[in-house]
């Protein structure tokens, strides 16, 4: 669907023209932009319902969510721009870190299943 919609235009549907190399390298680019997107997609879901919920945010009637899609900066303050940065381990460390919100038993069951699944401290 990225490749479809092609917003900036720099993308090739048709790859008869491309090299090998440039076909590699179009394809890294749309899997990280959809990594990214899916990412944020899942962290905004999180973030909104999950945690608002949690919170009572919505019982109580606010419209305040945590937005991690807004603006970041770099340590010297200037802005990224959306889609640079190391915004997939940002997004990535939020969905991690829900865990501790985990009843201890969820966390007891989901470790012997993956223990079950992967192996024993895999």
């Amino acid at each position: 669907m990225l490749l479809r919609i092609n917003e900036c235009g720099t993308w090739h549907q048709d790859t008869s023209k491309l090299s090998k190399e440039e076909i590699i390298q179009q394809d890294y680019e749309i899997f990280n932009t959809a990594r990214l997107v899916n990412s944020l997609t899942f962290a905004s879901v999180g973030l909104g319902d999950f945690l608002s919920a949690i919170l009572g945010i919505v019982r109580d009637g606010s419209s305040y969510m945590l937005k991690i899609s807004d603006e970041r900066c770099e340590t010297n303050h200037v802005l990224l721009e959306h889609g640079q940065g190391n915004s997939c381990s940002v997004e990535f460390n939020v969905l991690y870190h829900f865990h501790p919100s985990m009843p201890k038993h969820d966390v007891k069951y989901t470790q012997g299943a993956f223990d079950h699944i992967f192996g024993a401290g895999k």
